[in-house]
C-alpha cells in the first residue's frame, strides 16, 4: 500500500489532517484500522455518532466524496451503510442552514427505503438536535419523516420524542 511506504512524518501529517477534518477522514480508507472499505464507513459513522456536534461544526463532506463513497457502497452491495452515513451527516448539522441544505440531499431521496431502525435513529437524532427541529423549514421535513414512520411502522411511538410530539397535531 502506498500510504505505508510514506515516511513516518508524512503519515503523521496525513493522519492529523484526517483526524480534524471529517471530509478527509471519510475518504481516507487507507488510514482506517478496519480491513475493509465497509468497516471503514462504519468507523466514519461511529466517529460521527461519538463526537460532539461542535467537533465537526461547519464540516462539509463534499459531493465528490459522497459520490466516491456511494460508488464503493454500490460495488459492495451495502447501500444501507451509505444511507446510514447520510442520516448521520444530516443529524450532525450544526446550523439551520446546514440542516436546510442537508435534508433534501441526505434524507429525502432515501426516505422510502428506511428500515424501522433507521427511522428511529433519524427521529431520535432530530429530537436531540435543536438546529434541526427548531428551524422554520422543519415543518415540511418533519411531516415527511413522521409521515413515513407512521405509514410504514405504525407501532413507532412518537410520545418518546418531546420535541416532535407537538408536530403530531399538524400531520
Amino acid at each position: 500500500m502506498i500510504y505505508r511506504a510514506l515516511s513516518t512524518a508524512t503519515q503523521q501529517i496525513i493522519s492529523k489532517a484526517c483526524e480534524v477534518n471529517l471530509n478527509n477522514f471519510a475518504v481516507a480508507f487507507f488510514l482506517s484500522e478496519s480491513e475493509t472499505p465497509e468497516n471503514h464507513l462504519k468507523d466514519v459513522i461511529g466517529k460521527m455518532k461519538s463526537s460532539s456536534i461542535d467537533q465537526f461544526k461547519n464540516t462539509i463532506i463534499g459531493e465528490q466524496q459522497f459520490e466516491l463513497i456511494e460508488n464503493i457502497c454500490l460495488e459492495l452491495d451495502r447501500f444501507d451503510i451509505y444511507r446510514q452515513l447520510r442520516i448521520m451527516y444530516y443529524l450532525i448539522s450544526s446550523s439551520f442552514y446546514e440542516a436546510d441544505h442537508r435534508f433534501p440531499i441526505c434524507i429525502e431521496p432515501y426516505s422510502d427505503s428506511y428500515t424501522e431502525q433507521k427511522l428511529i435513529m433519524l427521529l431520535e437524532g432530530i429530537n436531540s438536535n435543536d438546529q434541526i427541529y427548531r428551524r422554520k423549514k422543519f415543518s415540511y421535513d418533519d411531516k415527511l419523516v413522521i409521515g413515513k414512520a407512521m405509514q410504514k411502522y405504525p407501532n413507532i411511538s412518537l410520545m418518546n420524542y418531546d420535541n416532535l410530539k407537538n408536530r403530531l397535531l399538524d400531520i
